[in-house]
């Protein structure tokens, strides 16, 4: 190995031991009981969706905070909803770090969603949030501006039948999504936004509508 490929290296593993630390430290200060990995096949509904899922991970926080710093308007301004929402970590981040109107998450598997609001339970600063059960395929966005939060959460299907249904309310309510891990990025990107500001080293992206 080179002296330039050693560098890149160990570059790379520090950028996942610091931000993997990032999040343990923030987990444990908040004592959340259900953080690990769960796969696809232990999830335990049997929706159709279900062949186009990802696993749930927990998402780099920091990924969050680098999306987030693009945001021209305050977050005050939006309300924050996460699309395939898993154990809730990512939502109880945003809910609590930054001033969203609102913070909610759903998640198409009902055991994850359980996961949530037992971790929803950690903490008082958590009360406000509220975690439902639902599928990305076929839900509709309530009125209003929102910031949309995904970390890679579904395959193409999904993707597209999402923007299909609530591409008129993000374009009419000036909403955004923040989306961490953009494997389906050029479906949103089709969808016309308004602008799509890329973090291209840490795979992630703001789109605005």
């Amino acid at each position: 190995m080179n002296a330039v490929n050693l560098v890149k290296k160990i570059r790379f593993k520090m950028r996942y031991r610091l931000n993997d630390a990032y999040n343990d430290k923030w987990i444990l200060r908040h004592k959340l009981p259900h953080t690990a990995v769960v796969p696809v096949a232990q999830m335990k509904n049997d929706q159709p969706s279900k062949q186009f899922a990802q696993a749930f991970h927990t998402v780099w926080l920091r990924n969050m905070d680098r999306i987030l710093k693009r945001l021209k308007d305050p977050v005050s301004d939006y309300a924050f909803m996460d699309v395939g929402c898993g154990r809730g970590i990512a939502t109880l981040y945003a809910a609590t770090e930054y001033d969203f109107r609102k913070a909610e998450g759903f998640d198409f598997e009902e055991s994850l969603i359980d996961d949530a609001n037992i971790n929803k339970q950690a903490s008082p600063s958590f009360k406000d949030v509220n975690f439902f059960v639902a599928d990305a395929s076929t839900y509709v966005l309530p009125e209003g501006r929102y910031l949309i939060f995904m970390f890679n959460p579904f395959d193409a299907p999904i993707m597209q039948a999402f923007m299909v249904n609530n591409i008129d309310a993000l374009r009419r309510n000036k909403s955004a999504i923040a989306y961490a891990n953009y494997h389906q990025l050029d479906i949103i990107k089709s969808f016309e936004p308004a602008a799509v500001t890329m973090i291209e080293s840490y795979r992630c992206a703001l789109i605005t509508f």
